[in-house]
């Protein structure tokens, strides 16, 4: 699998692919990389380089793009809510209480969160 093999299959929403068009060389001599062995925040560095790129955004590719299957979207307010409501934590649980929780979930968060998610979807 090719790194960034082309823009569109990141999912990147328009204002996201405007704000990195023309593409920057980080992202031009990125597109030969192999990322079968790359970590998960290995990508997320490469793809956080880029403008309009944040972390929330890298991992929403790893998630549903790059089918990724151990990624844990703390940056994600719906997520972070359901895990609230799920597991009758505080008003605002910290990402270490998030984390704490998502440990059981290893090596498959990216696919528990997903479950997370579509409980706020019903």
């Amino acid at each position: 699998m090719r790194f960034l093999h082309s823009i569109s299959s990141l999912s990147i929403r328009h204002i996201k692919i405007s704000l990195t068009c023309p593409l920057p060389n980080p992202i031009v001599e990125t597109i030969s990389v192999e990322v079968e062995n790359l970590s998960d925040e290995e990508i997320i560095e490469k793809l956080t380089a880029v403008k309009g790129i944040g972390r929330w955004s890298a991992q929403m590719v790893l998630i549903f793009s790059m089918n990724r299957p151990n990624v844990l979207p703390l940056g994600d307010t719906g997520f972070k809510r359901v895990v609230k409501i799920s597991y009758n934590l505080g008003p605002s649980p910290s990402e270490e209480e998030i984390k704490k929780i998502a440990e059981a979930w290893r090596p498959y968060r990216s696919i528990a969160s997903w479950y997370m998610w579509q409980t706020v979807n019903k």
